[in-house]
Parts: C-alpha cells; structure tokens; sequence
C-alpha cells in the first residue's frame, strides 16, 4: 500500500481556508483509510470517496469487511452514512475485490 494523501489533522495550514477537494478513485479501486498508532499502520476502513478541507475529512459511506463464521463468504458492511475524521489519516488506492461490491 502506498499512501495517495495524508491529511495532518484538523487545522492544517497546508491546506487554505476556502479549498475542498475530492479524492475519488477510478472504477475498479477504492480508498484505503489508514490510521497510524505508534509506527505501526492499520486499514481502518474503505470507501469510495472522500471530501478533505482544512478543518478534517469526511468518508462517504466507509465500510469494514464481514466475514461468515465459517469464512465461506464475505461482504461489506456499511459503517455509516457518513463519517467526519479529525485526526491524522492517511489514503492508499486498492484494488477491488468482489466482496466489496457485496454492500449489507
């Protein structure tokens, strides 16, 4: 995973006042949330858009990945409608899988 954006945190001065832009992958990949503790990087999420502005990043309808008991079939599961992120996060493309294209 290679990081395509790191958003700094809220307040970021790299970014002006009056600018939003849109991080929106091409068809076939979706956007990798990763968020660092320490120096080691977990995938907290996917999604298939993402709006950054200075004060944060919001995720358009971010989900996790679930898994049968027997791990014969997977799905994603929607985390929210929406969610507002803070705090420092960094985006990797991925490629897609089927069973992202499995929404619950």
């Amino acid at each position: 995973m290679e990081d395509i954006f790191q958003f700094r945190g809220r307040g970021n001065h790299e970014i002006k006042d009056d600018s939003i832009f849109v991080i929106e992958p091409a068809d076939g990949t979706v956007i990798g949330v990763i968020i660092r503790v320490g120096v080691v990087d977990f995938l907290k999420c996917h999604c298939r858009r993402a709006l950054v502005d200075r004060w944060g990043v919001y995720l358009d309808q971010p989900f996790h990945r679930r898994s049968s008991p027997d791990l014969s079939s997977s799905w994603a599961e929607c985390v929210c409608d929406g969610a507002f992120v803070f705090k420092q996060v960094s985006f990797s493309l991925e490629r897609e899988e089927d069973w992202m294209r499995t929404l619950r």
